[in-house]
């Protein structure tokens, strides 16, 4: 959990600077329908906006690297057998979906014993009485 909060610490204080660059990159649009800029003005602008777009891209990848670190933590200690919850909650749900299975399959060669024996009996059926 720890590892977690940290990372999240970190996510937050991203998106606060991205927040933070949308905001004055939309103070710039809203200046520039009112005035004209000067060039320099527009390429303020226009670097916030590339900042705020490196800042979604660095959030992205933030997560993205977090969630490959947790599936391999998770996998790696599901692989070793853990008895943590989650491998618990886990293990008892794909015990519940291998139960389903088999008797989806006994079912299922049901039906197709069912299938068969009426096929049998419709044969039965329409042969004429007399030849």
């Amino acid at each position: 959990m720890s590892v977690n909060f940290h990372h999240g610490k970190k996510v937050n204080k991203v998106f606060q600077s991205y927040k933070e660059d949308v905001e004055t990159i939309l103070e710039c649009l809203e200046q520039s329908g009112q005035q004209r800029y000067a060039p320099t003005q527009c390429q303020i602008c226009w670097m916030l906006r590339k900042s705020a777009r490196a800042g979604f891209i660095a959030l992205n990848s933030i997560f993205m690297g977090l969630d490959v670190f947790l599936i391999c933590k998770d996998s790696i200690s599901l692989a070793k057998g853990s008895k943590s919850d989650v491998s618990k909650v886990i293990r008892g749900r794909a015990s519940l979906w291998k139960t389903e299975l088999d008797a989806w399959e006994r079912i299922h060669h049901s039906l197709c014993i069912g299938i068969w024996r009426f096929r049998k009996s419709m044969e039965v059926l329409e042969r004429p009485f007399y030849s």
